[in-house]
């Protein structure tokens, strides 16, 4: 079911780069969990990589599949590394540290290593990216589990409603925070 429904995802985006990348990872290693085989994640991206470039080798030159690719594949080497070298002990206050760690070094790990192809394509430095992001993801998490609370009681009619003021409200505030994000980088440059 998980394949499935990320494959209909991945055909609803316009089977973009990105949307493929996840869609193939996960079957991978899905279907690596069936065997008695075992896979981790970086050998899951690559085997992704080298399919894609079996399948249409130009895909290489495609921003997309490079900031895609990127991305993951530094968050999958670095991120770890960053978790574990600024964790420390196991409490309520530790557990809070370890989640705005693993959003910032989620966020560093792929701002970082994009940053290159970013410079190349575009002559411009993302530079409220990664502050941006800091407040942004958490926001998208909270916002993807209001759409799921939403999808699963869409028939009830109140509850519908206002439910889909929440979603609309944190959908206002994460365009307000991009938008603001772009008309300082845009100030400024």
């Amino acid at each position: 079911i998980i394949i499935l429904a990320t494959w209909i995802i991945a055909f609803i985006v316009g089977l973009t780069p990105s949307a493929l990348r996840v869609s193939t990872m996960m079957t991978i290693l899905l279907l690596s969990r069936m065997t008695p085989l075992s896979s981790d994640s970086l050998n899951t991206l690559y085997v992704t990589a080298f399919i894609f470039l079996i399948l249409n080798p130009m895909v290489l030159f495609n921003l997309s599949f490079q900031l895609s690719f990127l991305a993951v594949f530094f968050f999958f080497s670095l991120q770890p590394i960053l978790v574990r070298t600024f964790y420390g002990k196991k409490t309520i206050k530790a557990t809070i540290k370890k989640k705005i760690i693993q959003n910032f070094s989620t966020t560093t790990a792929a701002q970082t290593f994009c940053l290159p192809v970013l410079l190349i394509n575009f002559n411009r430095f993302p530079i409220f990216c990664l502050l941006t992001n800091l407040i942004v993801v958490p926001l998208l998490q909270v916002i993807l589990i209001s759409l799921i609370v939403f999808l699963i009681f869409i028939d009830i009619p109140l509850l519908n409603s206002g439910l889909e003021f929440i979603v609309s409200i944190e959908m206002d505030v994460l365009m307000f925070i991009a938008k603001g994000a772009d008309a300082l980088t845009t100030l400024i440059f």
